[in-house]
């Protein structure tokens, strides 16, 4: 039992905190003597090791058992006598014993000597329990090693478990490669985000009480960051209060489980978040190939303008030049007319190259825009003319809307400000979000238009503005508006409000997770139902005055 003659004695009462703390650390050895003992006997059950299973059995129950205990003694209290700790001792010293004697049988009847570690983990486990009340603690069992034969034959969909405990990590590893996934581990938060910002994963197993950071800490940074913050995470902790698991879903886990963890129900909770991840990285490029269609059709419009230009100040360029080869060769000697007529003319035929080249360039950026937005890595930050960004993806969305609807019409003002200038974002990601705010508003007065409401324009107005250390754009249109009721909505994954078939809920979705957490900016909606919308997006100039 926790001796009571101590330097510091021990409180005649253990409060919330210390009680969490040593439920935590009750509940860790049982995890080991569950799990370890739980894949020895699917071990001797495959290969018809009867001899065995009946002592592997009996270690399982007897765990089973101390977790009821605990589980009974300890949970669901903010504060527990210390009489009750010496109880719950007692209560469960018996059923150690028994795992003790249940491990040295099944040494005796083992045939594998490979299952020896693993009986000597349980053991082990047993032993700390025990000392955890005060008794002494036996000797540390081997250092556990990932089964690396069994992980190379994996190909499965890639899992980082990150715990501080070698044991803990050692059966969750081995559990989930007998599942089939491809495993790797992490001893402590730091090694943790090194690992998932630089390399894949499907999704990370997380405990919460760990040394230097903790599990909160490590979901915080993962959130922060647009590498880590898409993969997701299952928080796997013996902390079983309900204010743990609710602060670990608000910072941004997908699901908590408990330590001991049952292994069915561990499986069932993966392969649904894995198969959720997998349905929503289709909806994704399902909906990114649809505003890649509205880009598309719009470039066909946009693109046609400059190579015009190309092409007719080509021909006149070619004309120039041989019109000055002609009066070289009518002139003979050449007058000092001749040379400035000459000289007028190549003036005119370098103009001519310049618009050549700035209007090929134009269609250059236009296609290279495609291409950046048709790519779904990270792009880099860059300086970028903001005004520029805006109006031709705004203009993309009014073309796109043509191409599909060529009885559309609407009239389209612009108000840039000029001191808007450069602005250091992600161009091919912030691109998005003005496609799809243009396509939203292109929608919103097309289908106004169709209510045929007399004397009504289709109207969107775009501006940006200067604020300083941010910059302002505000996309509005004249029509039919949000509803009261779905404004507080708009941006969920999901959400729409248009017609079957007309938009996938991800584009606001999208967007706003590109402007509030990968450019640290702000995007809101104004709206009056019938009447009209507003989107307003601002970002920081630089990442510096973030």
């Amino acid at each position: 039992m926790i001796p009571s003659e101590t330097p510091n004695p021990r409180p005649d009462v253990i409060e919330q905190a210390a009680l969490s703390e040593l439920r935590h650390s009750l509940r860790t050895p049982v995890n080991h003597i569950l799990g370890y003992s739980e894949m020895l006997i699917e071990d001797a059950t495959a290969l018809g090791d009867t001899a065995v299973l009946d002592s592997l059995r009996e270690v399982h129950a007897a765990a089973r058992a101390i977790l009821a205990a605990i589980n009974a003694a300890l949970s669901n209290r903010v504060s527990v006598p210390s009489g009750d700790i010496d109880a719950l001792c007692e209560e469960i010293r018996p059923q150690v014993s028994a795992v003790e004697r249940a491990v040295a049988s099944a040494r005796e009847a083992a045939g594998r000597p490979d299952w020896a570690a693993d009986l000597d983990r349980i053991a082990h486990a047993a032993g700390n329990l025990l000392a955890l009340f005060g008794d002494s603690a036996p000797e540390p069992a081997p250092e556990p090693a990932k089964e690396v034969a069994r992980a190379a034959e994996t190909s499965g969909p890639r899992i980082l478990v990150v715990d501080d405990n070698a044991s803990n990590r050692n059966v969750l590893c081995r559990r989930l490669e007998r599942q089939g996934y491809t495993v790797e581990e992490a001893s402590n938060g730091e090694t943790a985000l090194d690992r998932i910002a630089t390399e894949h994963f499907d999704l990370v197993l997380l405990d919460i009480l760990m040394p230097l950071m903790d599990g909160f800490e490590v979901l915080a940074r993962m959130r922060k960051d647009r590498r880590t913050r898409p993969v997701p995470v299952i928080v796997v902790s013996a902390l079983d209060e309900i204010d743990s698991v609710v602060r670990a879903i608000e910072m941004g886990a997908e699901d908590y489980l408990f330590k001991p963890f049952d292994p069915v129900l561990l499986r069932a909770r993966i392969g649904a978040l894995l198969e959720r991840k997998r349905l929503v990285n289709e909806l994704t490029v399902q909906a990114k190939l649809a505003s890649l269609g509205a880009l598309t059709a719009g470039i066909a419009h946009e693109i046609k303008n400059p190579l015009n230009f190309v092409l007719n100040f080509a021909q006149i360029a070619e004309d120039t030049a041989r019109e000055q080869l002609r009066k070289i060769d009518d002139a003979g000697t050449p007058s000092a007319a001749l040379l400035d007529d000459i000289r007028e003319l190549a003036e005119d035929l370098a103009g001519d190259i310049a618009k050549i080249r700035e209007h090929g360039a134009r269609a250059d950026g236009i296609i290279a825009s495609m291409l950046a937005h048709s790519r779904g890595q990270p792009g880099e930050r860059r300086p970028t003319d903001f005004n520029a960004l805006v109006r031709d993806y705004i203009n993309l969305a009014f073309h796109g809307m043509r191409a599909r609807d060529n009885t559309f019409q609407a009239a389209i003002e612009g108000d840039y400000d000029p001191a808007v200038g450069m602005v250091d974002v992600i161009p091919q990601d912030l691109s998005r979000v003005f496609l799809n705010m243009g396509s939203n508003a292109c929608y919103a007065v097309r289908e106004k238009s169709r209510q045929r409401i007399p004397g009504y324009q289709p109207e969107i107005r775009v501006t940006t503005r200067d604020l300083g250390d941010r910059v302002e754009a505000r996309i509005r249109d004249n029509g039919i508006g949000i509803p009261d009721g779905h404004r507080d909505r708009i941006f969920d994954p999901f959400f729409t409000t248009k017609e079957v078939g007309e938009g996938s809920g991800l584009g606001l979705s999208i967007s706003y997770e590109i402007v509030v957490q990968e450019h640290h900016g702000t995007v809101s909606v104004d709206s009056r139902d019938g009447e009209y919308t507003e989107f307003v997006v601002t970002v920081p100039r630089q990442v510096e005055s973030v």
